[in-house]
C-alpha cells in the first residue's frame, strides 16, 4: 500500500534521498553524535525501495550490510527482493538463502514476518518457469500517451463497452513542491454541506498536485481522449485514490485520504457517492464500522452474495486483527436497515503475512481478483485468483506472465464476458521520470484463448455416464427430446485447495436445452446439470492443456427417476459380520455417495437384505446393523444423516430362489439376495424402489 500511496508524495522521497547522500558524503566532517553511516545508508536504501528505484536500493542495502553486518542483516532481506525486482534471480536466490540462513540473528522490528517471507520470496523464484511459461494466450498492450502520463495512472474502473475510469496524476515533469504549513486540529469536511462549511479550514498553502478522477474513451479499438470524470467526486483537499461502482452504477465507492485530529495524521476513508435523477450527490463517509477510527480503510470493491443477493464490499484496511500490513476485508450491506455487518477478514486463504491489496470481484465468474507481496510471485506485487466468495474462497493462483512481472502489478480488473480489461504496473514500457521503475502505468489486457462449452440437455432413456468430455457431432442429436427447467451448477476444483470444490454459479438452461458457457484457462470445473424429478448427471472438464481456442459440444441426457429396480449387488461384509470390506467403501463412492452429492434435495433409505440362511430374528438384526453401517460410511462423508433412513429387511424380500428346484442349496442366488438397496423416499415426486449397482 505505502508503495502506491508514496506516488503522490514522491518529493518527500526524493528530498530524503538528497538529505542522506550528502550526510553518507560529509560524513567526517559531522559530530560524532549524529546517526552512524551504516544506519543512514540503510535508511538511503529505503528511501529509494520507496521511491521504487531498486537498482540504488540494491546497491545501498549491500553497503548498509558490508557496513554493520551483525546489526543489519535485515539489509540482506531487502537487497534480496532488490535484486528480484531487478530481473536477476539468480542473485536474488543466493542473497535471500544468506538471509534466511542467518535470519535467527534479525532482531529488528518485522523480523518475524521477513523470516515467513523469505521462504515465500525464494518459493517464487524456484517456480520461476511455471511463471513464465504460460505461453501467448493474452495480449498486453500499453495505453496511449494521451492517458498515461509521466507520474502515476493507477484504479481502472469500467464504465460501459467504450469508456472507463482512472486516477491520474496528470504530470509529464516531476513535481516537486514544499508544504508552509500543516493541518491544525480541526474536523475534516473535503465535501461542503452545509455543516462542512462551517468546519474548512485553510488548507496548506501551496497546495500540492493532487490526483483526480479521468475518463478514458475508446476509438476503433485505441482507448484514448482522456477528460475529467465528475468534478463532485474531485476535491481540491485530497487525493482520490481508488474507486468501484455497483452493479446497477447508481453507486460510486471511492477512497480519499483525509487528515485524522486524533492521531495527527492522514488515513485512507472510503466513500459513497448515490446517483438519484440521473445526478450524483454529495459523496457521504461510510460509518465508522468500516471507517474504522486509527486505521486505514480503502481500495473498495462490490460483489453479491449468492444465495441472498446481499451487496458485499470488499475493502483493504490494516485495522486489528490483520495478518499482515493490509488484509482484504468483507462487509455485507442489510438494504433493509441501511447498515453494513461487522467486517470480517478474507482469512488466511487470502491474505499473509504481507499485503493483499487493489480487490476486484468478478461477479458473474465468482472470482476475487487481488494483488499480494506475501503469496509465491515474480517479484513485487503480483496479481492472483480466488473462486468464491466471502468466507468461502478457494486458495488463490498466480496469473503468470505476461499479466504479472518481476515489479508491481496492480488493479487487475475484467469485463463481464472476462475478455478484456485493465492493471496498472511500473513494468517497462511505463513512462519514467527519474529512474524506469518509478511511476505506474496502465494496460490492457485482452485474451487471445477463447475456450467453451456449449451444453445439450435432452431426456435419456436410461442412466447417461459421462466419462470422458469430448467435441460431440450435433447432428447425432437433433432427434433428442430437449429438456426445459433445467439448471448447471459449476464448481472449481482447485488443485490447492486439498481435492476440494468451489461453487462458482447456478445458470439456468434456456427452453431449448441449450447453454454456451464461457471459462478460464488452466482451470479445472465440475459440472451438475439437474432438472426437478431426474437425476442430476455430473462431469469434470479441464482448460489446463488447452492451447488453442475451443468450443465443445457435450450432450447431457438426464433420466427420470424410474418405478423399475436398478439392481447392482456389490456392496459386501465380512462374513456373518456388518463391517464393510474395502471393496464396498469404493462402490458406494461412485453409486450411493455420488447419486446423493450429485441430488442434494433427496432422501434415501439404506435397505439391506439376507439370505436364508439363518433364523429370521437373527437375520433382521445383522441387516440392520448393516444398512447403518453404511449410512455410517456416508455420514463420515460428510452427507447430512437428516437425508438417511438405514433399514434392515433380513430374509423377507427375496429377489432370487435360496435353494434349487431339487431342494438343494443355490449359491448364487443366496449371493443375490446378500444385497443393500438404496431407495428414495421424500423430496421427488416420482420415487420408488431403486436398487443401484455397478
Amino acid at each position: 500500500m505505502k508503495r502506491i500511496a508514496r506516488l503522490t508524495a514522491a518529493e518527500k522521497d526524493y528530498n530524503a534521498i538528497e538529505y542522506y547522500k550528502y550526510y553518507i558524503n560529509h560524513k567526517p566532517t559531522w559530530p560524532n553524535y549524529i546517526f552512524a553511516k551504516p544506519k543512514v545508508t540503510f535508511e538511503l536504501a529505503d528511501a529509494y525501495r520507496k521511491a521504487n528505484d531498486y537498482k540504488n536500493a540494491e546497491h545501498y542495502y549491500k553497503q548498509a550490510y558490508d557496513l554493520k553486518p551483525k546489526k543489519l542483516i535485515k539489509a540482506l532481506y531487502y537487497q534480496g527482493v532488490m535484486q528480484k525486482m531487478l530481473g536477476d534471480i539468480t542473485a536474488a536466490k543466493e542473497t535471500l538463502e544468506k538471509y534466511k540462513k542467518n535470519s535467527k540473528f534479525d532482531k529488528s522490528p518485522g523480523a518475524a514476518a521477513r523470516k515467513k517471507l523469505v521462504k515465500i520470496q525464494i518459493l517464487g523464484i524456484d517456480s520461476m518457469n511455471l511463471f513464465t511459461n504460460k505461453g501467448s494466450s493474452l495480449e498486453i498492450t500499453h495505453l496511449d500517451t494521451s492517458i498515461n502520463k509521466a507520474y502515476m495512472d493507477v484504479s481502472p474502473i469500467l464504465y460501459d463497452k467504450n469508456s472507463f475510469i482512472y486516477v491520474s496524476l496528470k504530470a509529464d515533469t516531476l513535481l516537486y513542491f514544499k508544504r508552509t504549513s500543516q493541518f491544525t486540529n480541526f474536523q475534516y469536511a473535503p465535501f461542503k454541506t452545509d455543516t462542512a462549511l462551517e468546519l474548512r479550514k485553510p488548507l496548506p498553502d501551496p497546495l500540492p498536485p493532487l490526483t483526480r478522477f479521468y475518463m478514458g474513451n475508446r476509438h476503433k479499438d485505441v482507448w484514448t481522449d482522456s477528460m475529467p470524470f465528475n468534478d463532485s467526486f474531485n476535491v481540491d483537499s485530497s487525493n482520490v485514490e481508488n474507486g468501484c461502482f455497483n452493479a446497477e452504477k447508481d453507486k460510486f465507492f471511492f477512497t480519499l485520504k483525509e487528515y485524522d485530529p486524533q492521531i495527527q495524521k492522514k488515513l485512507h476513508r472510503i466513500y459513497v457517492s448515490k446517483k438519484v435523477d440521473g445526478a450524483w450527490q454529495i459523496p457521504v463517509k461510510l460509518p465508522d464500522v468500516i471507517n474504522i477510527p486509527g486505521f486505514n480503510a480503502t481500495m473498495p470493491a462490490i460483489g453479491y452474495e449468492s444465495s441472498t443477493e446481499a451487496e458485499v464490499l470488499y475493502f483493504c484496511s490494516d485495522k486489528k486483527g490483520s495478518k499482515g500490513g493490509y488484509d482484504i476485508w468483507y462487509s455485507n450491506y442489510d438494504e433493509a436497515k441501511k447498515k453494513y455487518s461487522n467486517p470480517k477478514n478474507a482469512g488466511s486463504k487470502i491474505n499473509t503475512v504481507g499485503d493483499e491489496l487493489t480487490p476486484f470481484y468478478d461477479n458473474v465468474n465468482k472470482i476475487l481478483y487481488f494483488s499480494s507481496d506475501g503469496w509465491p510471485g515474480m517479484g513485487g506485487l503480483d496479481i492472483f485468483k480466488s473462486f468464491g466468495e466471502t468466507a468461502k474462497l478457494s486458495a488463490p493462483s498466480n496469473l503468470k506472465a505476461p499479466i504479472n512481472t518481476h515489479v508491481d502489478d496492480i488493479y487487475y480488473i475484467v469485463n463481464e464476458k472476462g475478455d478484456e480489461g485493465f492493471l496498472s504496473s511500473n513494468r517497462k514500457p511505463s513512462i519514467a521520470l527519474k529512474h524506469e521503475y518509478c511511476c505506474f502505468d496502465l494496460y490492457q489486457h485482452k485474451k487471445t484463448l477463447h475456450l467453451a462449452i456449449d451444453l445439450f440437455v435432452y431426456k435419456s432413456d436410461k442412466k447417461h455416464e459421462i466419462k470422458e468430455v469430448f467435441d460431440h457431432n450435433k447432428n447425432e442429436y437433433v432427434t433428442r427430446t430437449t429438456m426445459d427447467s433445467t439448471v448447471v451448477k459449476l464448481f472449481v476444483l482447485n488443485d490447492s485447495n486439498s481435492g476440494g470444490e468451489i461453487f462458482v454459479r447456478e445458470i439456468p438452461v434456456d427452453k431449448n436445452g441449450q447453454l454456451l458457457l464461457t471459462l478460464e484457462e488452466d482451470e479445472k470445473y465440475r459440472f451438475v446439470v439437474s432438472r426437478p424429478g431426474y437425476f442430476s448427471n455430473a462431469f469434470e472438464f479441464s482448460t489446463k492443456k488447452m492451447i488453442k481456442s475451443d468450443t465443445i459440444f457435450q450432450p447431457v441426457g438426464l433420466h427420470n427417476i424410474s418405478k423399475q429396480p436398478i439392481v447392482i449387488p456389490n456392496i459386501y461384509y465380512e462374513y456373518d459380520k456388518a463391517n464393510l470390506t474395502p471393496e464396498s467403501t469404493i462402490t458406494i463412492d461412485t453409486t450411493i455417495y455420488k447419486i446423493l452429492v450429485e441430488n442434494p434435495d433427496i432422501i434415501a433409505e439404506i435397505g439391506s437384505h439376507t439370505d436364508a440362511r439363518g433364523s429370521d430374528e437373527y437375520n433382521i438384526v445383522l441387516s440392520q446393523k448393516r444398512a447403518e453401517s453404511v449410512v455410517n460410511y456416508l455420514i463420515s462423508k460428510k452427507i447430512d444423516p437428516k437425508r438417511l433412513r438405514a433399514k434392515g429387511y433380513g430374509e423377507t424380500r427375496f429377489i432370487a430362489p435360496n435353494d434349487k428346484p431339487d431342494g438343494s442349496d443355490d449359491p448364487e442366488g443366496r449371493q443375490k439376495n446378500r444385497r443393500t438397496e438404496f431407495r428414495i423416499i421424500g423430496q421427488i415426486d416420482k420415487y420408488s424402489e431403486i436398487i443401484y449397482t455397478e
